[in-house]
């Protein structure tokens, strides 16, 4: 599973299988780009009871591929109209893997995304508007916070749906901290955790770890009121510069 501190995203070409309506796995053209038509042929089709055939294609280890071979079979237990056929690997090849199934004008009709490729995708055309089938309720996000919502949306328009939100956590040694004479605030901000972390080893000569790759770096840009794709899109290091100036 890609370490990430928002699980990734569901993005679909064409339209997702959901309350019983899905896409027929052969109705892209050759740019990989679906047929904006589709959708509604679809959804009479999996309401008429005929067979729709779907494919699903994602990353992930083991435990991933299992609990999602099983929520594809329950699904298909309760839809028998439709048929789903799984595909997956791990991290390292997804991207290359799909990049060129997009080239070739054979992406699946539901794809895992990650929020660094979302834009891309949808640029290039090859990902379905959503928002369409969560206006008419075909999608029911009743239950869904808009900021998830939003987080799988480009200007306004929702292009994937959030598999799943988690939150940073930090894991401490409590006598440690009580040997170094300090307090852990029940907030606490990366200057905070920088300077208790450097109190922590003047007294005892323990070492704090923290993710520093590219996670933290959008959680930096994120208390700056910013975003680091943003940032990067524009050119601008303020948040990397942060990050490694801290790091240093």
């Amino acid at each position: 599973m890609k370490k990430r501190m928002i699980a990734g995203l569901m993005a679909v070409l064409m339209t997702m299988s959901l309350a019983a309506c899905g896409s027929s796995a052969g109705s892209s053209d050759a740019s990989g780009t679906g047929s904006a038509a589709t959708g509604d042929n679809s959804a009479a089709q999996a309401a008429s009871g005929d067979k729709v055939t779907l494919s699903l294609c994602w990353w992930g280890n083991q435990t991933r591929n299992d609990v999602t071979k099983k929520a594809v079979d329950l699904y298909m237990e309760q839809n028998p109209n439709v048929e789903i056929k799984v595909e997956f690997t791990d991290w390292s090849g997804y991207w290359d893997k799909l990049s060129a199934m997009a080239a070739g004008g054979n992406l699946p009709d539901i794809i895992q995304m990650d929020y660094s490729y979302l834009q891309q995708y949808q640029q290039s055309g090859q990902l379905a508007d959503l928002s369409q089938f969560i206006d008419s309720g075909v999608i029911d996000t009743s239950m869904i916070a808009d900021s998830v919502i939003d987080s799988g949306s480009i200007d306004g328009t929702c292009y994937a749906l959030s598999l799943g939100s988690n939150a940073p956590m930090m894991v401490y040694d409590k006598e440690i901290v009580e040997q170094a004479g300090v307090e852990l605030p029940e907030q606490l901000t990366i200057e905070e955790l920088y300077d208790i972390g450097q109190t922590i080893y003047e007294k005892t000569g323990v070492k704090t770890y923290y993710d520093g790759g590219i996670n933290m770096m959008q959680i930096i840009a994120r208390t700056q009121g910013s975003h680091l794709f943003d940032e990067l899109a524009a050119g601008t290091k303020t948040a990397s510069e942060t990050h490694f100036a801290n790091v240093d």
